[in-house]
């Protein structure tokens, strides 16, 4: 772990006792900061891209933005709808709901549940967000839904598709 140092002195009068008068003291802190990969409202060059693909139009930019804002540190899985996008900026549900799509695929959000969604924290951080627990849960989670994919995979038996040669 890295940790950022940094000094701050501080003048301030204070009571001398023996003389009963106001006299300046300096007070002087060191202050360790730990320093996590993103920081605190970051971007990174991949969410760039991401949205440079989302993005098409002002229509699609101020929908992504009224998603975005949604993230804070405090609510990390937000509830997306796209009717209710839509009523708020005047926009098709249809624009809405492929704008979400879109942010999904481009890594930007993922799908938490049905309707329920999460911000990549390795693409953006929340202002005041705990960017290395995000990013563990991240971790966490993409591994989880990568292991629940591959169970689907191997509960689909295969099928043996009988071709012409096989009737003789």
């Amino acid at each position: 772990m890295i940790y950022a140092k940094s000094y701050d002195s501080i003048t301030k009068k204070v009571l001398n006792e023996s003389s009963g008068e106001l006299e300046p003291r300096e007070f002087h802190e060191v202050r360790y900061r730990k320093q996590i990969k993103g920081g605190f409202g970051m971007f990174y060059k991949s969410y760039e891209e991401a949205v440079e693909n989302l993005i098409s139009s002002k229509l699609d930019f101020t929908i992504w933005l009224e998603i975005k804002n949604q993230f804070t540190y405090a609510r990390i899985e937000v509830v997306l709808s796209a009717t209710e996008l839509s009523k708020k900026l005047g926009c098709s549900r249809q624009k809405a709901s492929m704008i979400i799509g879109k942010a999904a695929n481009e890594g930007l959000i993922m799908q938490v549940s049905r309707g329920t969604y999460r911000l990549n924290p390795f693409m953006v951080l929340p202002f005041r967000s705990n960017g290395e627990e995000l990013q563990k849960e991240w971790n966490t989670l993409t591994a989880s839904n990568l292991k629940q994919k591959d169970e689907e995979v191997e509960l689909v038996a295969p099928v043996k598709v009988q071709s012409s040669d096989d009737e003789d």
